[in-house]
């Protein structure tokens, strides 16, 4: 099942996730489900970026900035990535609408 995600949408990490190094690389634990996950360049910036609720569009221009990447590349990549971090009840989404 795919998600929609506006422009508009706002992500925020989940507080109960906790994310550390372990074994040289960073990860996100959820203490809940034992269950860890590793991260790259990529999904360690948006972790860091959705401490505070930010919202697809801020964190697309922000990944574009960083990493030099296109527009449809990069909202393709970044949809993807939120998708599995949402199905993994990793993070939190508020829809809002444009006003």
């Amino acid at each position: 099942m795919s998600q929609q995600w506006s422009s508009t949408t706002l992500v925020t990490a989940d507080p109960t996730i906790v994310f550390c190094d372990l074994d040289n690389e960073r990860v996100l634990l959820d203490i809940g489900s034992s269950r860890y996950f590793a991260m790259n360049k990529v999904s360690i910036h948006v972790w860091e970026a959705i401490a505070e609720p930010t919202s697809v569009a801020d964190l697309q221009a922000s990944l574009m900035q960083r990493f030099n990447v296109d527009a449809d590349r990069c909202r393709q990549d970044l949809e993807a990535l939120l998708t599995k971090l949402s199905q993994s009840a990793l993070i939190r989404v508020q829809h809002v609408l444009a006003a």
